[in-house]
């Protein structure tokens, strides 16, 4: 009996050994990160203008624009990751769900720190210059600045820059970006992947919901969401996804069987916008004409545009312009801005020194300042012809732009 005692005594003992082991491995196991996150909060007031929302376009110009979390600190560099390539990619920093969305690239990076755009505050306070580099196959920006700048969420203007070297995805749709500030220009940021932003230097971070479309239709969903559209007829709920679906916008200006644009009267036609978004700062619609004279053009020959103020159109002189009405339906406000928002008168902007229809981001044709849901807006064109007009077939293509503040 006592033999057979001492035997089972040992290998109990072995067993409860066993047991403490375990146990004194667990919480070192269960405390392990999987990653290191930023230092800092989540970037504020933050958006990116595009010059162009058309697939494959290049080059566009990305301007970039936020406003930091953290009390005052010196920023040494900034990552802009590129993520869409995928239907399970997100704008969600450190996420390792990122892949380059499809033909898209920051190009050989040429950025502009000091835009000079009226209420913006530029990257250049307290000296040292900038260095951009591409990263990833083109889909990462690395911005570095050995000197550093100070930034500071107090001040009322965003902080900007643009990098102007941007090839479009080929892929119409959504796709994202993801911007880290860095502290150092070394360190966490020459080591930066999408599953590890850094968690020393790394120090603010925020996402932000793009979208490539054809001319005149822009959508982004998910996280930071944008839907907006235009079309012939008034569309229905979500642009079209239940009721009347978006019509391709094509109007023709001109009366008669023949429909032919004279002097004996002024011809209208209309579009239609429908937008949403969950922007905190409301949304934006810019306007670009192509028309190199920014009214009509038959080769070299134009109708003109009706100008900086809103007016209203005389037949016999040769003038195109249009206005916008107050938006309808859906929830919030979004209305039409001057000059284009006076009913019954007519505008083209194309004179404005930094901002008109024939400026890189266009003009402003309306705009909110909250969020707003399936709102529709109704765009009015009016043109007439001077007796002396030449002949031909004048044609203008208008691109919208809607960009949302997050």
């Amino acid at each position: 009996m006592k033999i057979t005692f001492q035997k089972l005594s040992r290998t109990s003992y072995a067993l409860i050994a066993f047991a403490l082991a375990l146990a004194g491995l667990a919480p070192a196991l269960t405390s392990q990160k999987a990653h290191a996150f930023p230092v800092g909060g989540q970037i504020q007031t933050r958006s990116i203008r595009m010059s162009d929302s058309r697939a494959t376009q290049t080059p566009v110009s990305y301007q970039i624009s936020f406003k930091p979390a953290s009390a005052t600190y010196t920023v040494k560099g900034i990552i802009v990751d590129f993520c869409g390539g995928n239907v399970a990619d997100t704008p969600i920093i450190d996420d390792t769900n990122c892949t380059i969305p499809t033909g898209f690239t920051v190009g050989t990076p040429t950025v502009n720190v000091t835009p000079g755009l009226t209420g913006y505050d530029d990257l250049t306070t307290g000296g040292g210059s900038w260095t951009s580099t591409s990263q990833n196959s083109g889909r990462t920006l690395r911005m570095v600045n050995s000197t550093g700048v100070s930034i500071n969420p107090a001040n009322a203007n965003p902080y900007t820059f643009v990098v102007s070297t941007v090839t479009n995805p080929t892929a119409v749709g959504t796709f994202y970006a993801r911007l880290i500030t860095y502290t150092s220009d070394t360190g966490d940021i020459l080591s930066y992947t999408a599953a590890n932003a850094g968690s020393t230097q790394a120090k603010d971070y925020g996402g932000f919901a793009l979208s490539t479309n054809n001319v005149i239709n822009i959508t982004a969903k998910v996280q930071e969401s944008l839907t907006f559209c235009v079309s012939k007829l008034a569309p229905g709920p979500n642009c079209g996804q239940t009721g009347q679906a978006v019509t391709q916008p094509d109007l023709t200006l001109g009366h008669s069987a023949a429909n032919i644009l004279d002097s004996t009267a002024i011809d209208t036609a209309t579009a239609f916008t429908q937008t949403s978004t969950n922007a905190n700062g409301g949304v934006v619609i810019r306007m670009r004409n192509t028309a190199t004279s920014g009214g009509l053009n038959a080769g070299t020959n134009s109708i003109p545009p009706q100008g900086t103020s809103p007016s209203t159109l005389t037949a016999g002189t040769a003038s195109f312009g249009v206005n916008m009405g107050a938006g309808s339906g859906g929830t919030g406000t979004l209305n039409g801005v001057a000059p284009y928002s006076t009913a019954s008168n007519f505008a083209m902007d194309a004179t404005t020194a930094g901002e008109n229809v024939l400026t890189t981001y266009g003009d402003a044709l309306a705009s909110s300042s909250a969020p707003v849901n399936n709102v529709g807006n109704t765009l009015t064109f009016a043109a007439t012809a001077s007796n002396t007009t030449p002949a031909g077939i004048y044609t203008a293509k208008i691109i919208l732009v809607a960009m949302g503040t997050f």
